[in-house]
């Protein structure tokens, strides 16, 4: 019996070229659903940092309720400032680091080149205590102890106080089989020290979180210098800066190579600057955050310190005068630009 039409349709199989057809139509859904799905990741990264970011502000904000000043322990003249030692309290000999555990890299300290990042992770978890005795005090690092809420250093009264937030999201790392927080990715090392920082919320490429305390009571400078503006200073001589905050506090981060998976490649910087260099790095008093980018690029350059961090409409007064700032580096890894994740706004308004 001979099989109806249908039926010899009906078992048909595809031909080589209605193959070539379906797989050409999937490449092509391929190839658009890809970039979609990369920019609805992307968005979730920024998402979940601009929530840690505040939840980072809450916990700040509990802390200035409860001492009436912006952590952490150590003072801006305790904070790496590039080539100075840092200023020791009076009756403290230096600073030092030790473990309990034995996981801990303590060696990593020694440099003393405490960020103002760090300085915000051992006011929040804790980690810093007072050791010795009159008149002989050292400040030193448990690393063991970060989490477990901050000490006070008064050396007559040392006790602990419970922790502002969670110890999480952290740049604890294992190197050569120790534990240390000097943080480091693909592209190198910070300028820092076993502290470990707070680190935004894009995995497999997490960057430090900068935190910069302004100096209380600037008076404003209306023909200030890069070293004399009552915006942000940098300098070798911390007596000698004027200005609200203080570059050299997140220069170790900023003046390194660090930020693995960056976007920003070498020809897009302003005046040729050679990749892997950030933005907030140097201090110029006539820059500005509204240069748009060349014609041929998508990337707004690096912005010069004293334009991103000038309150605007309000020349020569910095943003969030006497209070602190939180910056991400944002989707391009790069700080100073303006995708950064910020607690004050948006970056260039």
């Amino acid at each position: 019996m001979l099989k109806s039409d249908q039926q010899r349709r009906t078992q048909r199989g595809f031909t080589l070229v209605e193959l070539m057809v379906v797989v050409g139509i999937i490449a092509v859904l391929i190839s658009v659903l890809i970039p979609v799905i990369a920019r609805v990741r992307g968005k979730a990264y920024d998402a979940d940092t601009r929530n840690w970011l505040q939840q980072l502000s809450g916990a700040v904000e509990r802390y200035q309720s409860d001492y009436r000043a912006y952590p952490g322990p150590l003072a801006d003249s305790q904070v790496y400032t590039d080539t100075v030692p840092p200023v020791l309290p009076a009756g403290f000999t230096g600073f030092t680091s030790t473990s309990a555990s034995g996981s801990f890299n303590v060696a990593d300290f020694s440099n003393q080149r405490i960020t103002g990042s760090e300085n915000l992770a051992l006011g929040l978890l804790g980690g810093l205590a007072v050791t010795g005795t009159a008149p002989n005090y050292t400040l030193t690092f448990d690393p063991s102890t970060v989490g477990l809420g901050p000490m006070s250093l008064n050396p007559a009264n040392p006790k602990r106080n419970p922790a502002y937030l969670d110890s999480i999201n952290l740049s604890w790392r294992t190197e050569n089989g120790l534990k240390t927080g000097w943080f480091a990715d693909g592209t190198g090392k910070a300028n820092d020290t076993t502290v470990p920082e707070f680190i935004d919320k894009y995995p497999g490429a997490e960057m430090p979180i900068l935190y910069l305390r302004a100096k209380r009571g600037v008076k404003t400078v209306t023909n200030g210098q890069p070293d004399t503006n009552s915006v942000i200073t940098v300098g070798t001589n911390p007596q000698a800066r004027a200005g609200t905050y203080d570059l050299s506090q997140v220069i170790g981060y900023t003046g390194t190579a660090i930020g693995e998976g960056k976007t920003v490649k070498s020809g897009d910087y302003a005046g040729g600057t050679a990749y892997p260099n950030h933005g907030l790095r140097t201090v110029l008093t006539n820059s500005s955050t509204n240069n748009p980018p060349p014609p041929s690029k998508t990337y707004i350059y690096p912005f010069d310190a004293y334009a991103y961090f000038e309150a605007p409409q309000m020349p020569n007064t910095a943003r969030n005068k006497d209070s602190y700032i939180l910056i991400s580096a944002g989707a391009d890894r790069t700080y100073g630009t303006r995708d950064d994740i910020v607690s004050f706004g948006t970056v260039g308004e």
